[in-house]
């Protein structure tokens, strides 16, 4: 066993007792990593942060439960790709049945420059949340887009629900200044 995977190991121990800096440290290590991983599979950057930061929820609930004996890295990616293709079942069966308003609505959406348009407000999209620094973007869109409360992200994060709130302020004030809230 390399001495990265005792690393992990440990820092796994550490989060079955609830020791959310360690949770904390177990994030940072591999969540961009994970969400890039994500990405290759469903090529969607947005999506692939919505799936790593439900992986990394379900293991902090269930952790107590959660047993891991040898490689926590390999436990990470695999629970990422089945939650990247269950969301990616999901969003297919969504699209099963639709009505005809909706088939033409459908047909119009996967026309090339609707794709083109998307893809622009995506990017424009990221582009201003980039400018969000690092850690009050990660909380802006644990709260705005994974609806997670501010405790729930403090316990998560390893902050203080005072910094939760100091990050969010740092995000909707720059926001305000792009006039984007």
């Amino acid at each position: 066993m390399s001495s990265k995977d005792y690393q992990d190991i440990i820092l796994f121990k550490e989060i079955k007792k609830g020791n959310s800096i360690a949770f904390k440290t177990l994030f940072d290590k591999y969540y961009e990593f994970l969400c890039h991983f994500s990405t290759t599979i469903q090529g969607d950057g947005s999506l692939s942060e919505e799936v790593v930061s439900d992986v990394f929820v379900k293991l902090w609930i269930n952790r107590e439960k959660t047993e891991i004996y040898s490689n926590l890295k390999s436990y990470l990616y695999q629970s990422t790709r089945n939650q990247t293709i269950s969301y990616l079942r999901k969003q297919k069966n969504n699209h099963v049945g639709l009505e005809s308003d909706e088939l033409f609505l459908a047909e119009f959406t996967s026309a090339p420059d609707y794709e083109l348009l998307e893809a622009d407000a995506e990017s424009s999209v990221n582009n201003i949340l980039l400018k969000i620094p690092k850690k009050s973007r990660t909380v802006f869109m644990m709260h705005r887009l994974n609806n997670l409360k501010y405790k729930e992200i403090a316990d998560l994060l390893g902050m203080s629900i005072k910094t939760v709130e100091k990050h969010m302020t740092t995000s909707i004030k720059i926001l305000a200044t792009l006039k984007m809230v």
